[in-house]
């Protein structure tokens, strides 16, 4: 669990990078660009682990002149999250290698039925590229004439 900090304590946000963006995305919501405020960055325990927070805030009453006064929001540990999106691009870049590297003419298409992706092997093989070939009904004409 994490313990309330000042709110000046920012070294305990991850690197630099983290300390910039996270400030980036109080400043934004304080000077009303961003209707809510949402920052997601990594946090020191008192062990030394890591955790990926997610957090979100917003003002509940401001001065006459539209700066914040009070706020409130959440701290949500969303390292599991993370961990799981790590993994999942991990698969999709193995999968993505392993089609480009497929000597077999492989085509990738959406629920609309737009072609999306075209291996290496099917525009050598067939001659056609993506604009040639936006959808399956583009395509089914060339392949079976």
């Amino acid at each position: 669990m994490l313990a309330p900090a000042p709110y000046g304590d920012l070294t305990k946000l991850n690197k630099t990078k983290g300390i910039l963006y996270h400030v980036g995305a109080v400043w934004s919501y304080l000077e009303g660009k961003t209707p809510i405020y949402i920052s997601e960055h990594r946090v020191s325990c008192k062990d030394g682990s890591w955790k990926w927070i997610l957090d979100r805030g917003v003002a509940v009453s401001r001065s006459e002149d539209g700066r914040p006064l009070r706020m409130i929001g959440t701290h949500s540990d969303i390292s599991q999250r993370k961990h799981a999106d790590a993994i999942l691009k991990k698969s999709e870049e193995k999968l993505r290698a392993t089609i480009n590297a497929s000597p077999v003419p492989m085509a990738l298409n959406d629920n609309q039925q737009n072609i999306t992706y075209l291996n290496p092997a099917f525009v050598n093989t067939f001659g056609y590229s993506l604009e040639d070939i936006p959808t399956l009904k583009d395509w089914w004409p060339k392949a079976y004439p």
